[in-house]
Parts: C-alpha cells; sequence; structure tokens
C-alpha cells in the first residue's frame, strides 16, 4: 500500500534567520564558559567553581559516548577558545543539563532558542550541529513538535550546504582528519535521528533515506578517539 507522508510546511519549522547583521551577543550568553578565560581550565576538570558537575562534562560524560559526532571533548574546547560559536556551546551545555538535577533545562532551551532565532549568526556546519543537538534535547524533554521542527530545520540546513557530499567534509575542516570525520559523523548522525524519528511518527518522511550522498561512513572509535591522546596529554600538563 502506498503511503503518503506528510510534511512539515515552511510555517511550521523555526526561522532561522539568514546571515545578515550582526547578531546580539547578549541573547547566547546564558552560560558562556569560554566568553571568561579564566573559566576555561574549570572545563578540563569538569567542575565550577563551587565544586558541582558542569553540563558541558555531563554532555562528554554520558550523552557523548552514544552520540561522537562532534570534535572529542580536548579539540572542540580549543576550537570554542578560538571561535565564537555560543549556539554550540549552548547545545552542549543544554544537552548536559539534562543530565544534573541542579541545572535547569528550560532556562538553557529558552537562551539556545533565542540565540537560534538571532541575525547574523552563519549558516553552516556548526549551526546544523547547534540545531540537531537542539532537536535531541527537545526530545529528551518529551517536546516531541518542537524537536521535529528543529529537526527539520537542521535537515534543510544540511542539504543546502551540502553535507551529505563527500567534498563539504573536505572543503570545511582546514586540513584537519579529526574535523572531516567530525563532519561525516554529522551528517550520519543527522541521517540515523531522521530514520529514528521517522519510525517512531509514520506521518513524518525520512528525508534523508532518499538523498544521494557519498559520504564515507564513520572510522572506529577508537581510532576517532586515538587523536586525541596527545592533545589530552599536553592539557594535562599545562
Amino acid at each position: 500500500m502506498l503511503r503518503v507522508h506528510s510534511q512539515p510546511s515552511a510555517s511550521d519549522s523555526p526561522s532561522i534567520p539568514p546571515m545578515e547583521n550582526e547578531y546580539d551577543r547578549d541573547q547566547c550568553t546564558k552560560v558562556s564558559a569560554f566568553t571568561d578565560q579564566e573559566n576555561t581550565s574549570n572545563y578540563f576538570n569538569g567542575v565550577d567553581n563551587l565544586g558541582n558537575l558542569e553540563p558541558f562534562t555531563a554532555f562528554y560524560s554520558i550523552f557523548y559516548p552514544n552520540h561522537p559526532f562532534l570534535l572529542p571533548r580536548v579539540p572542540l574546547m580549543q576550537m570554542l577558545e578560538r571561535r565564537h560559536l555560543p549556539h554550540l556551546e549552548l547545545a552542549i551545555q543544554y544537552i548536559g543539563s539534562h543530565y544534573i538535577s541542579a541545572a535547569s533545562s528550560n532556562e538553557y532551551s529558552d537562551t539556545l532558542s533565542s540565540c537560534l532565532a538571532q541575525q547574523g549568526l552563519p549558516r553552516d556546519g556548526f549551526m546544523v550541529q547547534s540545531l540537531l543537538l537542539f532537536a535531541m534535547g527537545l526530545h529528551l524533554s518529551a517536546e516531541v513538535e518542537r524537536s521535529a521542527r528543529y529537526l527539520e530545520s537542521a535537515i534543510t540546513l544540511a542539504l543546502e550546504l551540502g553535507m551529505h557530499q563527500l567534498s563539504f567534509a573536505q572543503h570545511n575542516a582546514g586540513n584537519s582528519p579529526m574535523a572531516v570525520e567530525s563532519w561525516r559523523r554529522t551528517w550520519w548522525e543527522l541521517y540515523i535521528i531522521d530514520g529514528l524519528a521517522a519510525s517512531m511518527n509514520p506521518s513524518r518522511l525520512f528525508r534523508t533515506w532518499g538523498v544521494s550522498s557519498d559520504v564515507y561512513l564513520p572510522c572506529e572509535d577508537v581510532s576517532y578517539f586515538s587523536e586525541v591522546s596527545s592533545l589530552t596529554r599536553a592539557a594535562k600538563a599545562t
């Protein structure tokens, strides 16, 4: 039997504005670890100034082993010290807040939503990662409809950018094999979450199923993480 799938209309998806004006950083700094360089060392230790487990650490300790598509922790932290990506940092903290009783996931959610709606945020692979993480976190919070809308936005942007093509990872990795692998993993994570969402809702279209992709499958996790060992040793020595 032929089944007709319904697709969310453009009005159903969150409005992710094009890059036009400079965005308001105040909307993106609920808990910004890397805007204060004095706090970055705490993130290597995994605690805040009061000795509490940080959402950032909870993300990498609990969530990340099952969804390792971002850069591993140390290289990602080093990248965030060089690049201002408040939406990605907030998305990580939002996910991590689900595993910490003292953290307020709703506050992170509200701030991340406002941040993503800001004008001037580049529509790039990091935005796709943030949207995907937000969709996954919203599903954890049982906000299924909002989760579906942000997932649709992540898929739409990924296809616009050509993340389903091998060339995207090669051209957006800055000569870093680890970054190449991260972009490949991002595409396949998006594909898997899209499939899972479609399997739980028969009326939802599995959009990435019919996309022709030449992106290589991810390598073994041990190979991906082994490239971080030297960076980790260097970080602990400083």
